[in-house]
């Protein structure tokens, strides 16, 4: 009988996804679990978007950024990206370059989202890491053509990812010294 803490395959291993992310679960009836709130984000924390289709990828990336003490919010796709970055204005945004379409089948892919943002005055300023698990060779000049402001390879040390979000940050703050008004989005 299989649980869903120990789903095992046909030679009988413990599937490494369900143990990784499964933790098991016990309530008493007495007591009910409450809510987790997310953290707290403080005045001066930078907060990053990360967008990606592949939720091992998101939980990891934003555990690493969490950890630099960033603030991290994550997307899984593109509409969900540009509703982030309509309403949370983040610092940075790490973006997929292949992300899935959307539920009205609009593909928003990372290269669209990068060129989106660059159509308005106070968003193209914003700085944003292209990632891709693929081959990087496809789509490295493509990206810092369409406005991305460095790539990274999901295969790549992870210290790379956090030297290029800081470098980026410092970039922002050395390009931009004050937010747009919203009204042009």
């Amino acid at each position: 009988m299989k649980t869903t803490c120990e789903a095992r395959d046909d030679a009988g291993h413990t599937n490494w996804f369900t143990r990784f992310f499964s933790k098991p679960v016990t309530v008493t009836p007495a007591i009910a679990p409450t809510p987790q709130s997310a953290p707290k984000k403080s005045a001066n924390q930078p907060t990053i978007l990360i967008v990606d289709d592949d939720p091992l990828f998101l939980k990891l990336a934003a555990k690493l950024l969490e950890t630099e003490a960033y603030h991290v919010i994550t997307a899984k796709d593109g509409s969900e990206a540009i509703e982030f970055v309509r309403t949370q204005k983040p610092h940075l945004v790490i973006l997929d370059v292949n992300l899935p379409q959307d539920f009205g089948g609009v593909s928003w892919d990372g290269l669209r989202v990068v060129e989106w943002l660059q159509r308005f005055e106070s968003l193209n300023r914003m700085p944003v890491i292209m990632i891709t698990g693929g081959d990087p060779s496809k789509y490295a000049r493509e990206a810092i053509r369409a406005g991305a402001m460095a790539f990274y390879h999901k295969r790549m040390d992870h210290h790379h990812l956090i030297a290029m979000v800081k470098q980026c940050l410092g970039r922002r703050q050395v390009a931009a010294k004050g937010d747009c008004p919203d009204s042009e989005i």
